[in-house]
């Protein structure tokens, strides 16, 4: 999963109730049909998404409906023994090969859970109370599951941040990096079955800068030893004139930096710790409204302030200018750039709504808005 840490981005949760509640006309062959998430009360993860009375619910793409995620013989999906029920509300989903995985929360807590992929064996693996509370974001490989923690500290008004690795074998907890700060942040995110990618944020007290003037560093974690380390101190030298860091996977890094009056992207494998190549003189435009790059398979989008975008396609060096929204109550996202097309949610302060459209690589040049 594709991580920009220096620009924040925008994490709309679903409010629902802690626990399992009633709902009318629900039964053993609930179905809900849906043909477009278009609903900011609905969160969509993959095959999974979360039904409005906090179920987990499996959508089947062929049949267009969902159902909870249950197999129980005679259950009725509506009290808290239904398997599509977990102890909080979900507020993110994962999956490996055998299990889902929750972040889940309550009033007090914060848990990370898991079940089978037919809803059965429900386990709590992590749960802390306040006032710490687990990161949204996790990763894991066979052996670890890597999950951040934040506590702050009302008398120095710093953050404590840190982050555990549980051994999914034997349960066992350790703590394996630590740091206090001012508005400080922690992150961990999957490079392969060896290395998570740990990624700390500050104020203005670690080494590498953005252009929001926030700070951060990254560093990488050893999934045999555990072992944490730097994996540089000023992002190979390009630290000063750093415009946005960005990377088509965790393990690939991507510095876009400043050249006097142009602009390059250097390309790093950050496990080799170096740089493996360089795209020259790409043209950006106003870096001060730059908003968000998103890259996959030799092709950028550039998002900026003005509700503006620009697409490059480095295969064919060719430049397109986007219009992508009609008023200025709508912004834009990037959630995921494909091969063949990216994933564009626009929202709308006044009204609340979202909408989540698939736009073509091949079709969208014509196109001046995506949304209804």
């Amino acid at each position: 999963m594709k991580y920009n840490f220096i620009m924040s981005i925008v994490i709309m949760s679903v409010i629902l109730a802690c626990g399992c509640s009633k709902k009318d006309g629900v039964n053993v062959d609930n179905t809900q049909e849906i043909s477009e998430i278009t609903d900011i009360e609905i969160l969509y993860y993959n095959d999974y998404y979360i039904g409005d009375n906090g179920q987990l619910m499996y959508y089947d793409n062929e049949k267009k409906s969902g159902y909870p995620l249950c197999f129980k013989p005679n259950c009725n999906h509506e009290d808290g023994e239904c398997d599509s029920l977990f102890k909080g509300t979900i507020e993110q989903i994962y999956e490996d090969n055998d299990f889902i995985y929750c972040m889940t929360s309550c009033s007090t807590t914060t848990q990370i859970e898991r079940c089978k992929k037919d809803g059965s064996n429900h386990e709590l693996l992590i749960q802390k109370e306040e006032p710490y509370s687990l990161d949204f974001d996790f990763a894991f490989n066979s052996e670890y599951l890597f999950t951040s923690y934040s506590y702050l500290d009302h008398e120095t008004g710093k953050f404590n941040v840190g982050c555990i690795a549980l051994n999914l074998e034997t349960k066992e907890e350790t703590n394996i990096f630590e740091y206090k700060g001012y508005q400080a942040s922690c992150t961990c995110e999957s490079i392969d079955e060896n290395y998570v990618l740990l990624t700390v944020g500050g104020y203005n007290d670690l080494s590498l800068k953005d252009n929001y003037g926030n700070s951060y560093e990254m560093k990488l974690i050893d999934c045999s030893t555990l072992k944490v380390t730097d994996i540089t101190d000023d992002l190979w030298g390009y630290s000063d004139n750093l415009i946005y860091h960005l990377g088509e996977n965790s393990r690939i890094n991507e510095l876009l930096v400043k050249n006097g009056s142009k602009y390059d992207i250097h390309i790093f494998d950050i496990v080799e710790n170096k740089e493996i190549s360089t795209i020259e003189d790409i043209k950006v435009g106003d870096d001060e409204l730059l908003r968000m790059v998103d890259h996959v398979n030799d092709k950028y989008i550039f998002t900026y302030d003005d509700k503006t975008a620009k697409y490059y396609d480095t295969t064919t060096k060719k430049y397109t200018d986007l219009k992508v929204t009609k008023s200025n109550n709508c912004f834009m996202d990037i959630r995921e750039i494909k091969e063949d097309g990216f994933v564009i949610e626009l929202f709308d302060p006044d009204t609340f709504k979202t909408v989540i459209k698939f736009v073509d690589f091949d079709t969208f040049f014509n196109v001046d808005y995506f949304g209804d």
